[in-house]
């Protein structure tokens, strides 16, 4: 659900619509500290506040500059650019600041990183026009940081002794010694080029995760997330490729004995019935009735034609999954079909830049919290079954909070919160209906082709849907 910037081939309107992105991005971050500091008039919540005001007025000054050289035209860079926001601050919850002083102290180093990372990305652009507005950026994040500095200077002038102790960080993470390597740099390529790169220089090369930050040019928070979510992600696929092999040598003896039980002259039916069973639930295979209606066939058909990759019994799975799940939600399971075609093209491995994963590319968290509120057991995130069915939830909710189908994809694609963000302020972007476009495109050729299936399984889309 993100982007990667290519510098070296960013024009100016390039460059106006990611600097309005980082502008969006700092306000929201902002507005996420600003309410959970609550209402502490004079402390660091006001000064969030403060900030607030700031990036807006920043954003409206860059997107009146746009509209004006380029009127209307869309925007050549998608939502979330970046992993990691240039401005605003990266703290977690624990790490808040707990006084006005801090707070001056955050925002000044958020507008020293921004002045950096323009920096950084000048010998990059090769579109002189880009190269000037980027100069003219980082000479604003300065003037930005001297405001703030002044404003810290002021307040410790006036109240030199208020400021509270500074809260304690956390420890860094232990060095470990990765017994097993191997496996884990084997796991390496399906993974982004960042997460690569961090975990390449941290397992393989053995470098601290302070010194990959300093060399990648990002927090070491930043680095230690990515680790993280790397080392869980490649430790649990390597359990379960461990435990599938377990099964499958399992499966053979269990054959075996079932042969062995079927060719005796008096086999005991139960005893032979029972190891039939337990052989056809290690192989994953269907013991239930197969819903053998007209609808869950051609779903079935579609699924086996864009997973020709994986066999009959995970395309009755997932096909079952997005039957079951879309009428439990009472959404056009066509819908979900498009939903997983624009997300991910149906590979179930898919994983992108910002660490969504699965058929439905949902994040990690994401994942968990439908599961556990569906009282389901969790699960690997790239399994296609869970992931379908924590997608199709999530996405009912958000058409449940947002109302229309149309808002409810740009909030599953661009998050809920940056899309409540833009409600309050009257009007979503034009760029974030890009996706919704998409998805109900592949929505019409999928009912084409299916001859209108919604009215055979009675499923309508749910009212006030934006949808063809």
């Amino acid at each position: 659900m993100r982007s990667v910037i290519d510098f070296a081939e960013l024009d100016l309107r390039g460059a106006l619509d990611f600097a309005i992105l980082i502008e969006e991005d700092a306000q929201l971050r902002y507005e996420r500290l600003a309410r959970v500091l609550g209402d502490d008039a004079g402390g660091a919540g006001d000064i969030f506040r403060m900030m607030i005001g700031t990036e807006a007025r920043h954003r409206r000054d860059l997107v009146a500059r746009r509209r004006a050289l380029f009127g209307a035209a869309p925007a050549r860079i998608e939502i979330s650019v970046m992993d990691e926001g240039v401005e605003g601050p990266d703290v977690d919850d624990d790490e808040l600041p707990r006084s006005a002083r801090e707070a001056l102290a955050m925002s000044a180093a958020a507008e020293r990183r921004a002045y950096e990372f323009y920096e950084a990305a000048l010998p990059s652009l090769r579109d002189p026009a880009a190269h000037a507005f980027f100069e003219g950026l980082m000479v604003e994040e300065l003037e930005h940081e001297a405001v703030l500095l002044k404003e810290l200077a002021e307040l410790e002038a006036r109240a030199p002794g208020d400021a509270a102790p500074p809260a304690p960080r956390p420890a860094p993470r232990p060095r470990e010694s990765f017994p097993d390597r191997d496996a884990l740099e084997a796991a390496l390529p399906r993974f982004d080029a960042a997460t690569r790169a961090v975990a390449t220089s941290v397992i393989v090369r053995g470098m601290d995760e302070g010194e990959v930050a300093t060399a990648l040019g990002v927090s070491r928070r930043s680095v230690s997330r990515k680790l993280t979510r790397f080392l869980g992600i490649a430790r649990q696929r390597v359990a379960i490729a461990a435990a599938a092999a377990t099964l499958a040598g399992c499966a053979g003896n269990l054959r075996g004995a079932e042969a062995e039980l079927r060719g005796t002259v008096l086999p005991d039916p139960p005893k032979v019935a029972a190891v039939g069973a337990v052989a056809a639930h290690v192989h994953g295979e269907k013991v239930e009735r197969e819903d053998r209606s007209p609808v869950a066939r051609r779903i079935r058909a579609e699924v086996a034609r864009r997973m020709p990759g994986y066999d009959s019994s995970m395309h009755v799975r997932v096909a079952r999954a997005v039957l079951d799940e879309s009428r439990a939600a009472r959404l056009d399971p066509l819908l979900v079909l498009a939903v997983i075609h624009v997300e991910s093209s149906f590979d179930p491995d898919a994983f992108s830049q910002a660490g969504a994963v699965g058929l439905m590319q949902l994040l990690e968290p994401t994942l968990e919290k439908e599961l556990k509120r569906a009282g389901l057991a969790a699960a690997d995130p790239s399994d296609p079954v869970a992931n379908v069915q924590a997608g199709v939830r999530y996405l009912r909710r958000l058409v449940r909070i947002f109302g229309a189908l149309d808002v409810a994809l740009m909030a599953y694609n661009a998050g809920p919160n940056r899309i409540l963000g833009h409600l309050r302020n009257g009007e979503i972007p034009e760029r974030f209906h890009e996706y919704p476009k998409r998805v109900n495109e592949e929505l019409s050729r999928l009912r084409s082709v299916f001859a209108d299936p919604a009215a055979a399984t009675g499923i309508a889309p749910p009212a006030g849907d934006g949808a063809a």
